[in-house]
C-alpha cells in the first residue's frame, strides 16, 4: 500500500530530485524485504527447496527468480498508477486481483 500511495503522489505532482531519491530508496528497501520474505517462505514451506539450498547455484537462481518476479509486479503496478492517475479505481482493482491470485 505504501508503494502505491507514494507512486500516486509522484505521478500526480511535480517532484524534486530529493523526492525521487526517497522514492527509489523506499522502493529498493521494499523490494529487498519482499524478496527476502518470499525466499524465506519458500525455504520453510518446502523440504525439496531446503535440500536444494546446499547448492550455491540454486540459491542464486532462486533469489534472482524471486527478485525478477517481485520487480516485474512492482514495475507493472507503477506503470498502471502513472497511466491511470485520473482513475485510480482500475489500479486498485488490478492490485487486489493480483494479490488474490497470488494467495489462492
Amino acid at each position: 500500500p505504501f508503494v502505491v500511495g507514494i507512486t500516486y503522489v509522484l505521478a500526480s505532482r511535480a517532484y524534486t530530485l530529493s523526492t525521487t531519491l526517497l522514492f527509489a530508496a523506499t522502493l529498493g528497501v521494499a523490494l529487498i524485504t519482499v524478496v527476502t520474505a518470499l525466499v524465506s517462505f519458500d525455504y520453510h514451506a518446502s523440504w525439496h527447496i531446503q535440500d536444494q539450498y546446499a547448492s550455491k547455484r540454486f540459491r542464486a537462481a532462486h533469489l534472482m527468480f524471486r527478485g525478477a518476479e517481485v520487480g516485474g509486479r512492482v514495475m507493472v503496478l507503477v506503470i498502471a498508477i502513472i497511466a491511470f492517475t485520473e482513475n485510480m479505481r482500475y489500479v486498485y482493482i488490478g492490485a487486489v486481483a493480483d494479490y488474490a491470485g497470488g494467495v489462492v
